[in-house]
């Protein structure tokens, strides 16, 4: 889930034979408990949070991530979390 449209490498990531019938990407917030019950994460099998290394700013980058993951974990805390870099 990003506020933003996929970018190229995410769509090719996701375009792959491992991912592709395996994950979703929806566009949204994971602060918003209506985008989180729009997307189904308490009946996910895994949620996968992906930092972006080519940031300018890792520490708000990191800052981010971690309230994402805070706020998934609050809303579906029996669903895995996975945090990643994404290069």
């Amino acid at each position: 889930m990003a506020r933003n449209e996929l970018n190229r490498e995410i769509k090719a990531l996701l375009h792959k034979q491992e991912y592709r019938d395996r994950a979703e990407f929806i566009q949204g917030s994971s602060l918003s408990e209506d985008d989180l019950i729009r997307s189904g994460v308490k009946y996910a099998q895994a949620v996968f949070v992906m930092a972006n290394r080519n940031t300018n700013n890792p520490r708000e980058e990191d800052d981010n991530n971690t309230l994402r993951a805070w706020a998934i974990s609050d809303f579906a805390p029996s669903t895995p979390l996975v945090s990643f870099f994404f290069i």
